[in-house]
Order: structure tokens, then C-alpha cells, then sequence
């Protein structure tokens, strides 16, 4: 059987906060940030899409926290058992406007690290919607990238192992 795709692996990883209720899609309405999976543009900041005659769009950044989720590369396993699996590694890219919003960022990032690499998935994997994580493992912790405009920009990377 082939390793997932990237595609497959950033979705799971979408439908397992949405299912433990820590983000919402960019279409739905609700308070929870949304998320988006690779928006064409990039990561768009709080707000960007506001548009009074498109409240789809405005609905994808009407939150003081939006959260970005894109493919930030692989890394190529080594030869033998491992290179049945494939280790992907997924940006997180939280952008907020206000102080509430980044310590959003910051509890939602935590959440995030538990729910893939916290001491109930050790050496035992995390089932995703659909995909069976070998390991999950933080790649880059959460750290500042910008902050421009009153909008700040964090990202976390995580490596998720799936075969």
C-alpha cells in the first residue's frame, strides 16, 4: 500500500480539530477560529476577506484568530521498513489582531500539540479521521514571524509519520 499524499494528511489532520471542537471551517459560521487548508494567496490575517456582498468570504476571516494549515515539506525516510511510510510536515499558521486572539493562538496551538504528540499518543500513534498516524511530533515549536500592522503571525510545524 502507498503512503498517503500530503492532501491526505493535512485533511486528516483538519478533521481531527474540527472534530475535538477546536476550530471550525472557513464556510461555517460559529466563534471558534476558522481554518483554512492551503488558501490560494496564503494565509490570510483577521478579517482580510471582509466583503458586504460575499458573506462566504467574509465568514473565512471573521475572527479576531485565523488559522492557516499548509504542506511545509517531507522528510524522505530512510531505506528499509520506514520507507513505506511517508513523513509529512504541517505548517500552522496562526495570525491574530488583539491580545486575546494571540493567547487564542497560543492555547489553541497547546491543544493541537496534545491532541498529535501528548503523552496519551506516545509510542502508541493518534488516529485521524480517516488515516493512522505512526508518530506525531512537534517540528518547530510556536514562534513569531511577524507583526505588521497589528496583525501577528506565529507559526508551529508538526511531523506527522503515516504509512
Amino acid at each position: 500500500m502507498p503512503a498517503p499524499d500530503s492532501t491526505v494528511i493535512l485533511t486528516a489532520l483538519r478533521d481531527a480539530m474540527l472534530a475535538a471542537g477546536l476550530v471550525r471551517r472557513g464556510s461555517a459560521p460559529g466563534n471558534l477560529p476558522p481554518i483554512l487548508v492551503e488558501p490560494s494567496g496564503g494565509a490570510p490575517a483577521p478579517h482580510d476577506r471582509a466583503d458586504a456582498g460575499d458573506a462566504a468570504a467574509t465568514r473565512e476571516t471573521d475572527n479576531d484568530l485565523v488559522v492557516t494549515l499548509r504542506y511545509a515539506g517531507d522528510v524522505t525516510p530512510a531505506p528499509g521498513p520506514s520507507a513505506r511510510t511517508r513523513v509529512v510536515i504541517a505548517d500552522l499558521i496562526y495570525r491574530s489582531q488583539g491580545t486575546t486572539a494571540l493567547k487564542a493562538g497560543r492555547a489553541l496551538d497547546a491543544a493541537v500539540a496534545d491532541l498529535l504528540a501528548g503523552p496519551t499518543t506516545y509510542g502508541q500513534g493518534v488516529q485521524l479521521p480517516g488515516l493512522f498516524v505512526v508518530q506525531a511530533s512537534v517540528w518547530a515549536g510556536l514562534s513569531p514571524v511577524s507583526d505588521v500592522d497589528g496583525i501577528r503571525t506565529e507559526r508551529a510545524a508538526y511531523a506527522l509519520e503515516a504509512g
